[in-house]
């Protein structure tokens, strides 16, 4: 095992994503590492990593860095800054498929229909300080979001 993960993965901000039994993902503060053989070793394959790592269908995966979100059309090969310009930093991330997904900053709702090249806002709710801290979405139809101080919305298509 890679010391720097074994080091990493004691910190907060990790986030792990299996393909299947084998391959595997863990994002940390210092990068992005893989496994083939089932976490038995790891390498990094990216310098930058994030709090969030998700792989919604073959091929594509997300990580929500601590730059922007970061995008693999290759199941991890390859990863590339796709949203770097942001007016604050993401509080979650969630996709539905590899094209639909979304993501929240404070108390807004961003949501990209065409892998992340661009973004619009689909909701702001009243209440400025709440913050909507957890999206989960079961399929591109449906789906929650969180707030910190107990607010719960639903999306449905």
């Amino acid at each position: 095992m890679d010391s720097d993960l074994r080091f990493w993965l004691d910190q907060a901000n990790t986030s792990t994503y299996f393909l299947n039994q084998t391959t595997g993902f863990v994002s940390a503060f210092n990068g992005i590492y893989k496994t083939i053989d089932g976490g038995l070793t790891w390498n990094k394959v990216f310098n930058q990593g994030g709090r969030f790592i998700c792989f919604p269908e073959p091929g594509y995966g997300y990580v929500l860095s601590f730059n922007g979100i970061l995008k693999t059309t290759n199941e991890g090969s390859t990863w590339a800054l796709i949203n770097k310009q942001l007016s604050q930093e993401p509080l979650d991330l969630h996709f539905a498929t590899g094209h639909l997904g979304f993501f929240s900053i404070g108390n807004e709702i961003y949501k990209t229909e065409d892998g992340g090249n661009s973004w619009t806002r689909t909701v702001k709710i009243g209440i400025t300080e709440e913050r909507l801290i957890e999206l989960h979405f079961t399929d591109e139809n449906h789906g929650w979001a969180c707030g910190f101080k107990g607010t719960v919305l639903r999306y449905e298509k």
